[in-house]
Order: C-alpha cells, then sequence, then structure tokens
C-alpha cells in the first residue's frame, strides 16, 4: 500500500510531481548527480505502492543496492515483496541476444499489464544506459526505439526513466537523447525540454528542413515569452508602488485619525475623570480607587494612541523633515528596544519631495525592525551623507548577518526573502535610486544611494 509522504527538496518535489505516461532522461556528470536523481526516483515510486524495475549496468547492481541501502531503502524487502526489481540488460533489452527495437513495445506493454495484475498501482523504471557502447547487435536503433518509447508510454500506466552518462557517452548521442525525451534532468533540475522533437519528425524525412522550422519556432516563442514576463514582471512592480503608496497614505489618514479623533476624546475623557476627582471626598474607598484607576489607563491609552500615531507617520516627518524624523524615531526606538543607535546625519538638509523623504524613512524604519527582530546587534548606526549629486542613506548593525542563502536572493531579486527588503527595493527602483545589502558574520548594512536630480523631484 502506498504511503502519503512530503518531499521537502525542489528537486524531490519535482520528482513527486512525474506521473504515468512520462519519458524522462537523466544526464548526469558525477555518481552523485547520479544517484541523486534515479534512487529518490525509485523510492518515491516504492512509498506509492508502483512497482519499480532498476535496469543495472554489468556490475553496477551491488552499488545500486548500496545507493539505495543509504537511502533508507529495505532493498531486501522491497524485492521479496515484489516491489522492487534489480534487472539486468539481457533480461531487459537483449531477451534474443540482440536488441530488437520492434519488440520492445511488447516488452514494456506485457511488464505494465503484470504490475497491474499483481495489485501495484503504475510500473516505474529506470535503467542505466553504458552499456550501448558496447555494440551489441541491432543498438543502432537504440534511438529510434527511444524516440518511439515517448508514445508507448503514452497508453500505458508506466513512465520511465533514462539515465545517461555524459562523461562517457558521446555527445552525439546525449544531443539525441536531449532530442527524444519530453523531459530532461539536469543538475538537479527537472525540465520541460523545449528541444524534444516528436516521434514522427525525429524519424521522418526531410529532417534538416523540419530541425529549422522547429528551431525558428522555438526562437520566436521565447522571445514571445521573454516579452510576457517582462511585461508581468514591470505591470507586478507598478502594482506593489501603488500598493505602498496607498499603504503610505493610509498609514498617514489613520495616524491623523487617531491623532485628531481617538486622542482628543481620550483627552477629554481624561477631563471629566479630573472633575469626577477633584470631588473625590465624597466617593467611598472603592470608588476613589477605581476612579484613579481609570485616571492610570487612560493616560496609558493616550500614550499608545500617541505613540502608534507617531510610528504609523511621525508629523515631524512632514514638520520639520527627513533629519528631525530620524533623530525622533531613533531615540524612541533605542528606548522601547534596548539597542544603542548612533547618528551620523547633516545639520541641515533641504526639504525633499514628501515621497522621497517618505521613503527614506521608511526604509530607516524597516531596517532598524530587522536588526530588533533578526541581528542580535546591541547596536545599530544610521549614516546619511550628500555626496556631490548623491545622496546616501546607510543603516548598520553589529549583528550576526543574513544567512547565505538569504542573501542570494536578496542579491537576485528573488523573492522569499520577505516583503519588507523587497518593498525597499521597490521604493528605492520607483525614484531611480539604488538599493544594496552586504551582510556578514560580523553585522550587515542597508545603502541606499539616490540621486539628487530625483530626490529634488
Amino acid at each position: 500500500m502506498g504511503m502519503n509522504i512530503t518531499y521537502d527538496t525542489p528537486l524531490l518535489t519535482a520528482l513527486e510531481e512525474v506521473a504515468p505516461h512520462d519519458h524522462l532522461s537523466l544526464v548526469y556528470e558525477s555518481t552523485d548527480d547520479h544517484y541523486s536523481v534515479a534512487i529518490p526516483f525509485i523510492q518515491i515510486g516504492l512509498d506509492r505502492g508502483e512497482k519499480c524495475i532498476y535496469i543495472a549496468d554489468d556490475g553496477s547492481e551491488a552499488v545500486v543496492r548500496d545507493a539505495m541501502h543509504a537511502r533508507n531503502i529495505d532493498v531486501e524487502r522491497a524485492v521479496a515483496t515484489g516491489g522492487l526489481v534489480l534487472e539486468t540488460k539481457e533480461g531487459a533489452f537483449l531477451k534474443h541476444g540482440s536488441f530488437d527495437a520492434e519488440w520492445m513495445p511488447t516488452f514494456w506493454k506485457e511488464a505494465t499489464a503484470q504490475a497491474m495484475q499483481q495489485g501495484f498501482s503504475a510500473l516505474r523504471a529506470t535503467g542505466e544506459t553504458e552499456w550501448v557502447l558496447c555494440g551489441a547487435p541491432g543498438i543502432e536503433r537504440w534511438m529510434e526505439y527511444e524516440s518511439r518509447l515517448t508514445q508507448v508510454l503514452d497508453g500505458l500506466n508506466c513512465f520511465a526513466l533514462c539515465q545517461y552518462n555524459r562523461q562517457i557517452l558521446p555527445p552525439e548521442l546525449v544531443s539525441d537523447v536531449i532530442r527524444t525525451h519530453p523531459t530532461v534532468i539536469y543538475r538537479g533540475v527537472v525540465c520541460r525540454n523545449i528541444y524534444h522533437v516528436p516521434p514522427d519528425e525525429f524519424l521522418g524525412t526531410n529532417q534538416a528542413a523540419r530541425e529549422a522550422e522547429r528551431m525558428l519556432t522555438t526562437i520566436r516563442e521565447r522571445a514571445e515569452i521573454e516579452h510576457t514576463l517582462r511585461q508581468q514582471r514591470n505591470e507586478l512592480r507598478a502594482l506593489a508602488n501603488r500598493l505602498m503608496h496607498t499603504q503610505d497614505e493610509e498609514r498617514r489618514r489613520i495616524a491623523a485619525l487617531l491623532h485628531d479623533t481617538t486622542a482628543q476624546d481620550l483627552a477629554a475623557l481624561k477631563m471629566l475623570l479630573a472633575k469626577l476627582d477633584r470631588a473625590a471626598d465624597r466617593l467611598s474607598d472603592s470608588e476613589r480607587k477605581a476612579l484613579a484607576q481609570s485616571i492610570s489607563l487612560v493616560d496609558q491609552s493616550m500614550t499608545e494612541v500617541r505613540t502608534v500615531s507617531y510610528l504609523l507617520h511621525p508629523p515631524l516627518l512632514d514638520e520639520a523633515g527627513l533629519v528631525s524624523a530620524l533623530r525622533w524615531y531613533a531615540s524612541g526606538f533605542a528606548e522601547r528596544s534596548g539597542i544603542k543607535v548612533d547618528l551620523d546625519l547633516p545639520e541641515s538638509l533641504e526639504r525633499l519631495p514628501r515621497e522621497t523623504e517618505t521613503m527614506l524613512f521608511r526604509i530607516a524604519q524597516e531596517s532598524l525592525t530587522n536588526i530588533h527582530r533578526h541581528a542580535g546587534s546591541e547596536t545599530a548606526c544610521i549614516r546619511l551623507r550628500r555626496q556631490a549629486e548623491m545622496l546616501a542613506l546607510e543603516i548598520e548593525d553589529r549583528g550576526h548577518g543574513i544567512p547565505r542563502a538569504s542573501l542570494k536572493q536578496i542579491e537576485s531579486g528573488g523573492g522569499g526573502v520577505g516583503v519588507g527588503i523587497a518593498g525597499m527595493s521597490e521604493r528605492t527602483k520607483e525614484l531611480g535610486g539604488r538599493l544594496e545589502v552586504t551582510s556578514s558574520d560580523h553585522g550587515t548594512t542597508v545603502r541606499v544611494s539616490l540621486p539628487l536630480v530625483a530626490a529634488a523631484g
């Protein structure tokens, strides 16, 4: 009976998605490259309750068994129950002393029918192919067989992974392998093969003309895909920018609402409580205690509302500009987090467009938040400098740095590294600037460079 197992790497996840009728090739260059695909391919089939056939080259069965044991496959039990068959090239391909391309479809049909009769959900097969270089009779039709196998599997509850050692096999053969398999696995990546040639074309006449047509079609389709991807990327960037602008305006609106409405209501409530407090001598002890607690709660609520309002959108940013807002925020952040924040800011800086000041302030705010949550640093530093025609903002810490995998994603502009960093990058690009993140075991620096022409609007 099959087991529901979840695989947690991109390669294994892709192998798990392989299904009956699929015809795949594995082009490998090392033993690790080889068995990191071939053995999980079998393991997944055994977990699913499929019958699995592994066709080994001469002298390699013991190595295959060891590789299966290394992945915790109970080879002896799987063989005993019929779920795993370790086959030789003679048993699979050279039953009649030669390779018979006409008979091979019958072999796979009979093997699949037998697997289904035995109660297995499908037949899964994989085979090594170095033996094809030995010159067995009929082997000259091997690539014809590979091409036709795609059509054969299409009508069977069976799928096959054909293994090819690129270090040993001639380039011409590897090229034909690519052309005859709809899916190619190379260097740990399962790829839909854009170079696959349908059997009727691969085995037909006038191949040069068909190849030229196919290449031209592929070039055109790839260009169309790249154009579509660029359009979608630009649309996503524009949407992200609109969302960020909307978020800023919503923060500004909520901050004003808290300040002008909620804070004022609390102030009025405090005045009423103060009026009651002046007549507290007419209250019982419990009533005076409740009144005192109410006044304390109002004071606490006023402080919290004011803090939330200022964090959403500090009024100093509009009233006094970026430098004053950074000084205010750094002071409050240090008090709340216990992280010492050093400031290297100009004494004065001309006012910048509102969206530029907001963008730079948000980047500093997001960076300090990341330092508090992730860096493990006791200190941080904010630098703002005007350099010739550039405005440079740096936020630095002395923490343990960003994990290497996450840093690579950041450097490549990839996803999965958090909305904060992606948002900072998009904010900077929108205004013609550049955001860089450098990190090591000694800390992280977020650096923003913005042309003053763009900054000045």
